[in-house]
This record gives structure tokens, C-alpha cells and sequence, in this order.
């Protein structure tokens, strides 16, 4: 993983810009970050999302942990099957010391289907504790009696006393009496801490007054209710399929999963379409959210609820020129206003950006991410946004700086409370204003509900190692240059994986080493051996042809790729196919 960096202190304050990109040998890949959670703990960020051409094989998820002062990388992981995996948030359970990460695999690994769920825990040091790939199914009745395979993506979790509440949608949706194949319904299902295991599963969907007509409705955040124990509140859209999309909220019960609301539809007037990315608990009372709304050059907005769901004021923000804004997180700081973390594209590029306004919604910065002497003139994009320690922010997403030529890379950038992060040695700031102007629209409400009960079937994923290192652009601290922190001394992967007949196996070394690849079977008798005496640090290839060591083909199957330097044994996971 390359890490890019920008370094600054305003007075006691540690502020920087970080891009993060996993690395192996001198190919570089597509990285991208949807969640960061900060550990107070353990005074580190975690970042979750996915990387290109991963270890695992396909697109994997990528886990990361840097420190809190210097994002400095402390480890990192890849997760996942065979398939391509994608992480969408992240979570910290303090009570178990462990972090908690949800998201989807596509194709589905266990029947026909396009996408499965996905769920994952992982300990303070990366090491996987549990993970799961869950596929869904459903029973209908009409117009004949069948059983429905269907997708599942996660895009939201919340840690609970149990367990582990996730929330995506299931497509086609099954509360509908007949189902057409576009319908999508809200899932929301709870796993247990210990194992993964599901306790509940249900479905959820908005449904028309004469039950005509199933919108597909979608859940991209929840929370645990602060407010009313024993409750989750999700946040999300309806799309009525006639080209409007109106934000859904509602509450469920954290035991079964049951409605402890009806599913709440709201509409800005003057907007035909609008959706909620994320939803907080407001520590004085209700909910903060904020969201998208559909068009070219439309505005994005903030809604304050009370706990009953219904609207207290809802804000709409638009530059004072043309452009494109992105809401997709937001936060309630410790002085209790509202920070918002989004993109902004005034002109030809995208750039993250970040606002913070009063309780009223009245905005009191809003600023866009340019890089020291405006050198970040590429594609960035604001995705989740946390405050760690009380007098910064730190948001993610993903950049195409510092080159067009460098595939997207994973964005981490730590500001003031004033939006800022000081260039050193001059009065330049890495972030720049960015003018804002706010309306008040009103919003039109309803409500309405129906859920169903899912199965779940689940099988587990595995776990890599990523490389990563640094090149800091500028720092308060430190000259440019580059520096890597090496998370593993030693790599083994192969592509294809799985393979028919042939697969090519890289595995690299840091120092002249003596290495040894072997090949055993789930058993774990030997098929193949390869021996190199002395070989320099590098990345080296050897092509297994599916035959043990006396020329003949072995069985299609699960084998083990073992590299073995001194005392160090990795072990790689191939699927022969024939």
C-alpha cells in the first residue's frame, strides 16, 4: 500500500492528508474507502473498503489501522473469498476489543444469485475472529408456490449488547405479494458477537395505500437508538418507480427485529428526489441526517428529527456557482454542531468537502480539499467522517492524486476545528473555502409498512496480508521523501485463482533468503516442492501446473500454497478447477 502524505501542526493540533494504496513488487492497485472509525483506545483510526486484483483473488476488502497523530500504518489486512468483496462501514465493539465490518461479495459464492452479504470481525491486530458470507432466500406464494434466491448488499452497522445489527436491502424484495424482479426491500438482521451467527432476519418495505404498488426501498445507515431503549433507527430511500425518491426513516425492535414505527417517507418540496446516506443520534433529542438530492447541480441537505420521527427543520446547501454537491456522512461534535462530509465539483474535477454549520443548520464553514499550492488538481471524494481526538476531524473516501497514472487511492485527511490543515512554513492551507447557500424548503410526510422474515444460509471468508508504504508530500515535521512501513517481511499469492490447469504463483522476499514453496492438499500431505538457495530481496513467479512432484495431474480441490523463509511459513488458499 503507498501511502502519499501531507503532515501539519496548528499549535498543539496535529493535522494531515494522507493517500493510502496497497502495493506488491511494482504494481500498484484501485483502492477505495467508504468507513473510518476511530478506537480511542488504542488512539488509531481503522479504515475499511476494497482493493483491486487482491490476494484473496478478485476485488478484496482492505482493512487497515494507522495511528491517530500521524496516520501512521500500524497494520494491514485483505479479506474475502474468491469473488469480489467490498467493505462499506466499519464499527468498534469496545467490549470485546474487536472490529466489526460489513459489506457484500459478488457473485454469490453459494447459488445463482448476483450478491451476498457479508460480515466480519476482526481483533485489535487484524487477526480475523470470524467471518461470514450470508446468501438469502425466501418462500412465495403467488402465484404458485416457489423459492425466491436473492441479492444482498450491506452498507451499515451498529454495535448492540447481543450482537451486531447490519442494514443493506434484499433484491427482489419478498414483502411484496407478487414479485417483480426490479422490487428491493430494506434487510436489517442481527448476528451474534461470539460467532456470526444470525438471530433474526427481516425484510421491510413501503407499500402503497391500496397495496398497488411495492417501491424498492434501500437502508444505507443505522444506529442504535439513544434516546428509546431497546431500539435501531435506519435511515435510507424509497423509489416509487415514477422517478421520485423520498428519504425513509424508521425504528425497529433490537430483540426481533419488529417495527417499533411505521416506515417514514419524507419529500422536500420543489425536489421530486431525495435520499438519506446518513443518520446520528442528536444528544439533545431526535436525529440528525443529511443526503442527496437528485438533478444536475442539485443541492444537498440536513434534516433534524425529533424522536417521534417527525421534521424539526430540514436545510438544503448549494454552491454560490454551479456545481455538484455529495452529502454522504455526518457527525455531532462535542460542542454539539453538525459536520457534514461529502464532494464538491465546481469545475472539471471533484475535491472532498467538508461544512460545519450550527444546531440551526446555519453554516459556519465549509471548506474543499486542494493539497498545499493547489498541487491535488485530480478526482477526490468525501465518503464518512469522525471526530478523533475532541479538536479535529478526520475524513475518507478516495483520490486520484498524486498522479492520473496512479490508480484510485484511498483518501484520509485530518483537520481542525476550523477546517483547516496548515501548509508548514507558510500561511497556505491544504483546504480552501468554498461558499455555500442555504434554504429552508418544507417537507410533506408519510407513512407506511410491511415486513417479512428471510433465511440465511453462511459460509466463511479468509484473511491476507497487505504491503504498504509511504511518500510524504509535505510535513511540519518531516522533508519530503518516501519511507515504508512493511507489514509483512514476506508475500505468496497466485492468479488465476481459482485456476484450471495452470496457475502463476508471485511471492517476494526482503532479504537474501533461502525459500521453499511447497504444495499440500486439505490433509496436508506434500504434492509439490520448489527450493531456492540465496536469492535476493525482489518478487519472483514459478507456474504450478497441477501435478505432484511425479508428473501427475492431482484432483480439482482445495490445495495450500506454503512459502517458507527461516522460521516463517505463509500459507495461500488455491482452487483447482478441471
Amino acid at each position: 500500500m503507498l501511502v502519499v502524505s501531507l503532515f501539519f501542526m496548528v499549535g498543539q493540533v496535529t493535522t494531515w492528508a494522507k493517500s493510502y494504496d496497497r502495493v506488491f513488487g511494482q504494481s500498484s492497485y484501485n483502492d477505495t474507502s467508504y468507513s473510518i472509525v476511530a478506537d480511542t483506545l488504542e488512539d488509531a483510526y481503522i479504515i475499511a473498503g476494497h482493493t483491486t486484483d487482491g490476494p484473496l483473488g478478485g476485488i478484496d476488502i482492505l482493512v487497515f489501522k494507522v495511528t491517530a497523530d500521524s496516520g501512521k500504518i500500524i497494520w494491514a489486512k485483505c479479506f474475502g473469498t474468491f469473488h469480489d468483496d467490498y467493505a462499506r462501514a466499519i464499527t468498534v465493539d469496545y467490549t470485546e476489543g474487536a472490529y466489526v465490518i460489513d459489506g457484500y461479495t459478488k457473485p454469490s459464492l453459494i447459488d445463482n444469485s448476483q450478491s451476498d452479504a457479508l460480515v466480519l470481525k476482526v481483533g485489535l491486530d487484524g487477526g480475523l475472529i470470524w467471518g461470514w458470507v450470508y446468501a438469502g432466500w425466501f418462500i412465495i406464494w403467488e402465484p404458485q408456490l416457489d423459492t425466491i434466491r436473492s441479492d444482498e448488499y450491506l452498507y451499515a452497522i451498529t454495535v448492540d449488547g447481543q450482537g451486531y445489527i447490519v442494514a443493506g436491502n434484499i433484491e427482489p424484495g419478498p414483502c411484496a405479494q407478487e414479485v417483480p424482479v426490479d422490487t428491493s426491500d430494506v434487510l436489517v438482521f442481527k448476528v451474534r458477537s461470539s460467532d456470526g451467527s444470525p438471530l433474526w432476519i427481516r425484510a421491510y418495505s413501503k407499500v402503497s395505500p391500496d397495496y398497488s404498488v411495492w417501491p424498492a426501498d434501500y437502508a444505507y445507515s443505522v444506529i442504535e437508538d439513544q434516546h428509546e431503549s431497546g431500539l435501531f433507527v435506519v435511515a435510507g430511500k424509497t423509489w416509487w418507480y415514477n422517478d421520485t425518491t423520498d428519504i425513509l426513516v424508521f425504528k425497529g425492535k433490537k430483540d426481533d427485529g419488529l417495527l417499533a414505527t411505521s416506515m417514514w417517507d419524507y419529500s422536500i418540496i420543489g425536489y421530486p428526489s431525495a435520499y438519506a446516506w446518513d443518520i446520528k443520534n442528536d444528544p439533545v433529542t431526535g436525529y440528525v441526517l443529511t443526503g442527496d438530492i437528485d438533478g444536475e447541480l442539485a443541492p444537498v441537505f440536513i434534516m433534524r428529527l425529533n424522536t417521534n420521527l417527525t421534521p424539526i427543520w430540514v436545510r438544503t446547501y448549494s454552491f454560490v456557482e454551479s456545481a455538484l454537491l455529495l452529502s454522504h456522512a455526518i457527525l455531532v461534535d462535542n460542542s454539539k454542531n453538525y459536520v457534514v462530509c461529502g464532494s464538491a465539483r465546481p469545475g472539471n474535477n471533484s475535491d472532498l468537502w467538508v461544512m460545519k454549520t450550527n444546531r440551526t443548520g446555519g453554516v459556519m464553514w465549509s471548506k474543499v480539499l486542494v493539497g498545499c499550492n493547489n498541487q491535488m488538481v485530480l478526482d477526490d471524494y468525501g465518503e464518512d467522517i469522525v471526530e478523533y481526538p475532541d479538536t479535529t476531524y478526520t475524513a475518507v473516501g478516495y483520490t486520484e492524486w498524486p498522479s492520473v497514472y496512479t490508480p484510485d487511492n484511498i483518501l484520509v485527511a485530518k483537520i481542525d476545528h476550523n477546517g483547516n490543515i496548515n501548509c508548514p512554513d507558510t500561511l497556505d492551507t491544504c483546504l480552501v473555502d468554498f461558499d455555500i447557500l442555504v434554504d429552508s424548503p418544507e417537507v410533506e410526510v408519510d407513512s407506511s409498512w410491511n415486513y417479512k422474515e428471510v433465511e440465511l444460509e453462511w459460509i466463511p471468508i479468509f484473511e491476507d496480508t497487505a504491503k504498504i508504504r509511504d511518500t510524504v508530500v509535505c510535513a511540519s515535521w518531516a522533508p519530503t521523501g518516501c519511507a515504508e512501513h512493511n507489514v509483512a517481511d514476506f508475500r505468496v499469492y497466485n492468479v488465476p485463482n481459482p485456476f484450471m490447469n495452470t496457475t502463476i504463483i508471485y511471492f517476494n522476499v526482503n532479504v537474501i533468503s533461502d525459500v521453499v514453496i511447497s504444495i499440500s492438499d486439505l490433509s496436508g500431505r506434500l504434492i509439490r516442492r520448489y527450493e531456492f538457495e540465496s536469492i535476493p530481496s525482489g518478487t519472483y513467479t514459478l507456474v504450478w501446473d497441477g501435478c505432484n512432484s511425479y508428473g501427475l495431474r492431482v484432483p480439482a480441490g482445495v490445495y495450500f500454497c506454503n512459502l517458507s523463509v527461516g522460521d516463517i511459513t505463509i500459507t495461500r488458499k488455491l482452487v483447482l478447477l478441471r
